[in-house]
């Protein structure tokens, strides 16, 4: 990597922190930046936002999508993560305690869980509108069963 190339990330990190610019700035970022790991962690660390735009590779990145859940500013950077992530039950309870909305894209694996699904709805209940159909009605007759004994 050439210097200019450091120095013009430098810059940019700079500028970003200094200003406290969200993620939607990355789409206009060079493509090679939005696949150097360190670039993107740091600025998933200012806005996690970014993921929508960075490398499929770095989608992928537990870290990185771990970092970026935390700091969106939105709340919604785990829509972007790979389906690998999407169907990690730990990212998946993160991101769903950030935002239950964001339970609609965890993987249809997850989304069929029974007791995965308990789990997340402890935070909120309404992650049960994104579980699959038949889960969600078992789930939901449990439910009346249990306060109308």
């Amino acid at each position: 990597m050439s210097i200019d190339k450091d120095k013009e990330k430098e810059k940019i990190l700079e500028f970003l922190k200094k200003n406290y610019v969200t993620g939607w700035v990355a789409e206009y970022l060079d493509p090679e930046m939005l696949d150097d790991r360190n670039f993107v962690l740091e600025l998933a660390k200012i806005d996690g936002d970014i993921l929508k735009y960075v490398s499929s590779r770095l989608r992928d990145d537990d870290e990185i999508v771990i970092q970026a859940i935390k700091t969106s500013v939105l709340g919604f950077a785990f829509k972007h993560a790979s389906p690998r992530l999407r169907g990690n039950k730990e990212i998946v309870l993160m991101a769903s305690n950030r935002s239950y909305t964001n339970f609609n894209y965890a993987s249809p694996v997850l989304k069929a869980d029974i007791e995965f699904i308990k789990k997340v709805m402890k935070k909120d209940f309404n992650c049960l509108s994104y579980a699959e159909p038949e889960i969600r009605k078992k789930i939901m007759d449990d439910f009346f069963l249990t306060i109308n004994q």
